[in-house]
């Protein structure tokens, strides 16, 4: 999501006959604490759009945060609440629930973990035909997110039928509130499901016990091994759709000297960490400059290691180095 997203999906948010009402109380706090969110490691926003010749349409969002263990046993506690108002509310007033960047790199870099919650998106519901590929759709991008990141706790909250059958198909189970418990929904509370709070979710240790199922995905965990710092990190993700040194020094705000410094210096890491990476000739004692290649080469691979783009606590990564 990017600043100028914002109103359109705001605008999704209040025609959307199933979220649009459990969020009215909060609905004008929206862009405010949406703005405030942005660029924070604990949230990410993406956007889906359409596009033709003539111009390019927002048709849905998908937001995923990490947050404190405090406000996850909130969450699973009676009386229930809806979490995407929750959240707006408790950031509108200075008690944002989400984790500083600080502390997701600690949370990240100890056997703990993080507790993971996607709030209820919305989609524009013209697209109904297609809305269960679209939110297939949704789900990978949630994947993509939680990727390499050392996830202990998933929930989440149905937004529709379609993201219902679409959750639950993946492999998690309903939060049985009397006994504090995640169990396999019944018809008649998948029913009655989109009426009242709940919550979805799965723990790190249920996955052991479900295998095959698609949400083992979420918590497929590895330490990184390269352990980059967060500037080359950051240069990595920006660099994964093609940019050029030009466009990434204007996108994260340096000057192209510094980038083509940081790329020297990752592949001086790589190259120390993973020699097999490169040929003899993309060595950096060669003369033989080959830094396109090179480039593709460390792609594919953090491309593969998604852990090695994820944030760490420096004292973590010194300790595993």
């Amino acid at each position: 999501m990017r600043a100028s997203d914002i109103a359109p999906c705001v605008a999704l948010v209040r025609a959307d006959p199933i979220v649009g009402p459990r969020y009215s109380p909060v609905i004008e706090l929206l862009p405010s604490v949406w703005a405030r969110l942005l660029g924070q490691e604990s949230f990410q926003a993406v956007v889906f759009c359409t596009s033709d010749r003539k111009s390019t349409r927002v048709i849905g969002a998908r937001f995923s945060t990490f947050v404190t263990d405090d406000f996850m046993r909130r969450l699973k506690t009676a009386p229930m609440v809806w979490i995407g108002p929750e959240l707006v509310q408790r950031v509108s007033q200075g008690r944002s629930p989400l984790l500083s960047d600080q502390e997701v790199a600690k949370a990240n870099s100890i056997c703990d973990g993080l507790n993971m919650v996607v709030l209820a998106g919305t989609f524009d519901r013209t697209y109904l035909p297609k809305l269960l590929d679209v939110y297939n759709k949704g789900y990978v991008s949630v994947l993509e997110r939680s990727s390499g990141f050392c996830v202990k706790e998933f929930i989440t909250q149905a937004e529709s039928e379609e993201h219902l059958q679409a959750v639950l198909n993946t492999g998690h189970l309903l939060l049985c509130d009397q006994e504090k418990r995640y169990v396999e929904p019944r018809a008649d509370q998948i029913r009655n499901l989109l009426q009242e709070p709940h919550i979805i979710g799965i723990t790190r240790n249920l996955v052991a016990q479900r295998l095959g199922a698609w949400v083992n995905q979420m918590f497929q965990y590895k330490q990184p091994y390269l352990h980059l710092n967060r500037g080359q990190q950051r240069l990595l993700l920006a660099a994964m759709n093609g940019a050029t040194d030009i466009e990434l020094a204007a996108q994260l705000n340096v000057s192209e000297a510094a980038i083509k410094k940081r790329w020297r210096d990752i592949y001086d890491r790589v190259h120390d960490r993973v020699p097999e990476l490169f040929s003899a000739e993309e060595s950096p004692e060669s003369s033989t400059k080959r830094g396109k290649t090179k480039k593709q080469r460390v792609l594919s691979y953090v491309r593969e290691h998604p852990e090695e783009l994820r944030p760490m606590a420096r004292k973590a990564a010194r300790r595993i180095a």
